[in-house]
C-alpha cells in the first residue's frame, strides 16, 4: 500500500446556493491526473521515481450540494463533508460571506491568494491581524465575527461511518475522558432536534451529567432526505441502524489524541420501537 493523501476543497456558497456537478466532476479530474502520472527527475543519468500515493479527495460545503453533484461523488467515491446544518458552523460561514474588497488592504495588486490565506490562518491560531493584508473594517470582522465563533468550537473530530464515510463533528467542549477511562467504546443515541441538526450523544448520561457531549454533524441531503420520507417509526430505526450503528472517532479525549468507537445503542433503538 502506498501512503495515503487527501485533496481538499472547499466551497463557502451562500445558504441557497449548493455545491453543482462541476466541482467533484473537476475534482475527480485532477484526482485522475496526478494519480495516472509518475513523478521524475534525472541525477546522474538515471531516471529514479518520487514516492508515489494513494490519492483520495473530498469536498467541503457550508451549503450543501446538488442532487446530481451528490450521485456523481457518490459514483466516484468522492467524499462530501457539509456544514449546512451545524449550528456551531453556521455563524462563521455567514461571517465569511460578508468578506469584500473592502476588508483587504489592496491584496490584488500587492499579496498573493497564498499570503492572504497564511495572514488568515494566524489570526484565527493567535489573534493576530495583518494590517498589510487586512484592512481596519477586515481586522474588525475577524475580530468581532469570525475568531470569536471558531473558538467556541473546542472539540473537533474525524470520524468513519460504518468504517467506510468520513464526518467532521464538531462540539463546544472537547470530550471528556470520564466515558472512556477504562474502554475505547461508548453507546450512543442520535438526535435529530429540529429536523435539521444531528448529534450524538452518549445513552448513559443525562445532558446535565458528567461527561455528556453532543457531536454535532450534517448529511448530504439525499441520505438526509431517505429519514425525513420515512413515516413509519419502524423504517427511521432500520434506517439509523443500518447506516449509524458505529462510527471510528480520532481526535483529543482529555487533551490527548485517542481513536474510539461509538456504537449505537441497541437498548435505546429497542424502547424507542415500543
Amino acid at each position: 500500500m502506498y501512503p495515503l493523501r487527501l485533496l481538499v476543497e472547499a466551497k463557502c456558497y451562500s445558504g441557497n446556493r449548493p455545491v453543482r456537478i462541476e466541482t467533484p466532476r473537476n475534482a475527480l479530474g485532477v484526482l485522475k491526473d496526478i494519480t495516472e502520472n509518475y513523478f521524475t527527475y534525472r541525477d546522474s543519468g538515471e531516471d529514479l521515481q518520487i514516492q508515489r500515493f494513494n490519492y483520495h479527495c473530498a469536498v467541503f460545503s457550508t451549503s450543501g450540494y446538488t442532487k446530481p453533484a451528490q450521485h456523481f461523488a457518490i459514483a466516484h467515491q468522492i467524499f462530501l463533508i457539509q456544514y449546512k446544518h451545524v449550528p456551531l458552523m453556521e455563524p462563521i460561514a455567514d461571517a465569511l460571506l460578508e468578506l469584500k474588497d473592502s476588508h483587504f488592504t489592496g491584496w490584488r495588486e500587492q499579496q498573493s491568494l497564498g499570503q492572504v490565506r497564511r495572514a488568515f490562518r494566524a489570526m484565527l491560531e493567535n489573534g493576530h491581524v495583518d494590517d498589510r493584508v487586512f484592512s481596519e473594517r477586515g481586522m474588525r470582522l475577524l475580530r468581532e465575527k469570525v475568531r470569536p465563533y471558531v473558538k467556541k468550537i473546542d472539540g473537533s473530530y474525524f470520524g468513519m461511518l460504518q468504517g467506510r464515510y468520513p464526518m467532521h463533528l464538531v462540539s463546544n467542549n472537547e470530550i471528556s475522558p470520564v466515558l472512556f477511562r477504562n474502554t475505547d467504546e461508548v453507546t450512543c443515541r442520535i438526535v435529530n432536534r429540529d429536523g435539521k441538526t444531528w448529534a450524538f450523544t452518549p445513552s448513559a448520561v443525562a445532558p446535565t451529567g458528567e461527561g455528556y457531549f453532543e457531536l454535532e454533524f450534517d448529511l448530504p441531503s439525499e441520505i438526509a432526505r431517505v429519514v425525513r420520507n420515512m413515516r413509519d417509526q419502524h423504517e427511521i430505526a432500520a434506517f439509523k441502524r443500518q447506516a449509524f450503528s458505529y462510527l471510528h472517532l480520532s481526535g483529543k479525549i482529555g487533551g490527548i489524541h485517542r481513536m474510539v468507537r461509538l456504537t449505537l445503542d441497541e437498548d435505546w433503538l429497542n424502547q424507542f420501537l415500543e
